[in-house]
C-alpha cells in the first residue's frame, strides 16, 4: 500500500424511478423490480482525502457543516455488511476518510439524495480498493455495495436507464444489483425518441419530507395491498419497457403516471397513513394533463417519495415545454412554477480529479 494520501474529487447522479421500488425483503433487496432514468444535473459531489490510520474512520462535512448523523449512518451500514462483501473489507480497515460533500439540489425533499450520495460514497470505496490495494471491482459489484448503503443508489452507478430487481420475463435481472436496460433487452433497443429525455423538477416544497424513505419502505411489510402492489409493479415494469421500445409516448405516460400515483396511494393507505403530496402538487399534475391534451406535446409526470413533481418530456418537445413553463411563470398570479430544476438524461458517475498527495 502506498504511503501517501490519496485525493479524489468525484460526483454521482441522482435518478428518477419510472417504476418505483417500494418495500424491502432480506435487508436491502426490493420486493419488486424498478426502472430508473439517470439524471445529469442533480448530483452529489465529494472531495475526499484518504490516508493510512491505526483504524477505520470517517470525517464528513455536508455543505461545509460536520454531519455526525450521516457519519454514524455510514459506519452502521458498513458494520452490517455480510460475508458476500469480503472483497471490500480492505477499504474499511486502517484508513481515514476526510469527506467534504455537497448536493446540487435540495436534500431530503424527495429527489433521491440518498441515491446520489451513497453512489458517490461507494464510488470512493471502489477507487480506494483499486488505488491502494490494486483490487479491481466491476460495475455489478459496485452497484451491490451501493445497494447495501441505499437501495436506490444501486441504480445510480450507470446510465441512462437502470433496472433493478427480479422479473420473470427478464431473467438477467437480480435483486443484488442494478443492470443497464441495454444489457437486458438483447435484440431490442429503446426507441430513439427516448434516448435524450428531460426532467424538469417542479419544487413544490424544498423542505425535508415528513417521513424518510426507509420508514416508508418499512410500512410495506404489513400493508394490506402489499401483494397486489408487487403484481402491479411487475406488470408496469414490463409494459413501460415495451412502450419505450415501441416509441409509444402516450402509453409510456399512462403507465408512468399511474405508477407514481400508485406509490402515493400505498403511502396514503398504509398504517400510519403518510401524505406527502401538497395542494400545489395536484395543481402541477392537473397542468401536465391539460397541457398534454391541449398542446399535443409529449409531456408526462412522475413523483418520488415527496411533494415535488418531475415533468418528463422528450427532447423534440423541449423548446415547447420551456416556452409553456415561461408563460406560466410570467403570469405571476401563482408561484407554483417559480422554482424548477431543469435536468436531463445523464451519463453516470464521474471522477474529476484523482491523484496522490505527499
Amino acid at each position: 500500500m502506498n504511503n501517501s494520501k490519496l485525493y479524489i474529487n468525484l460526483s454521482a447522479p441522482s435518478n428518477i424511478a419510472l417504476v418505483k421500488y417500494w418495500g424491502k425483503k432480506n435487508g436491502q433487496k426490493p420486493i419488486n423490480p424498478s426502472l430508473s432514468l439517470t439524471l445529469n444535473n442533480c448530483q452529489t459531489h465529494m472531495e475526499v482525502v484518504i490516508e493510512k490510520s491505526d483504524f477505520f474512520d470517517l470525517s464528513i462535512e455536508f455543505e461545509s457543516i460536520p454531519n455526525e448523523k450521516f457519519r454514524q449512518k455510514i459506519l452502521h451500514k458498513i458494520s452490517k455488511l455480510g460475508p458476500e462483501f469480503e472483497k471490500w473489507l480492505p477499504a474499511f480497515s486502517n484508513l481515514k476518510y476526510t469527506i467534504k460533500s455537497y448536493n446540487s439540489f435540495p436534500h431530503s425533499s424527495g429527489i433521491a439524495s440518498s441515491a446520489s450520495s451513497m453512489a458517490a460514497l461507494s464510488f470512493v470505496f471502489k477507487c480506494v480498493l483499486e488505488q491502494f490495494y490494486k483490487i479491481e471491482t466491476n460495475r455489478n459489484e459496485w452497484s451491490s455495495l451501493a445497494r447495501q448503503l441505499s437501495g436506490s443508489a444501486s441504480r445510480s452507478v450507470d446510465a441512462p436507464f437502470m433496472a433493478w430487481g427480479i422479473h420473470q420475463k427478464y431473467f438477467q435481472l437480480k435483486d443484488d444489483y442494478a443492470l443497464n436496460l441495454d444489457n437486458i433487452l438483447e435484440q431490442q433497443k429503446v426507441h430513439p425518441d427516448f434516448k435524450n429525455m428531460h426532467d424538469a423538477i417542479v419544487i413544490v416544497d424544498a423542505g425535508v419530507k415528513s417521513v424518510s424513505s426507509s420508514d416508508g419502505h418499512a410500512l410495506m411489510d404489513r400493508h394490506p395491498h402489499r401483494e397486489s402492489r408487487i403484481a402491479l409493479a411487475n406488470l408496469h415494469f414490463e409494459q413501460i419497457i415495451e412502450a419505450m421500445v415501441a416509441g409509444n409516448f402516450l402509453e409510456f405516460a399512462d403507465i408512468l403516471e399511474r405508477e407514481a400515483l400508485d406509490l402515493h396511494a400505498m403511502m396514503m393507505t398504509s398504517s400510519p397513513s403518510v401524505i406527502l403530496l401538497k395542494p400545489n402538487s395536484l395543481k402541477v399534475i392537473d397542468w401536465v394533463r391539460r397541457t398534454r391534451e391541449q398542446e399535443k406535446i409529449n409531456i408526462s409526470f412522475t413523483i418520488d417519495a415527496g411533494p415535488n413533481i418531475h415533468l418528463i418530456y422528450l427532447d423534440k418537445d423541449r423548446e415547447k415545454v420551456l416556452e409553456l413553463l415561461k408563460a406560466e411563470q410570467a403570469k405571476k398570479m401563482d408561484a407554483i412554477f417559480n422554482n424548477i430544476i431543469f435536468d436531463h438524461q445523464g451519463t453516470g458517475p464521474m471522477i474529476h480529479k484523482l491523484h496522490w498527495m505527499d
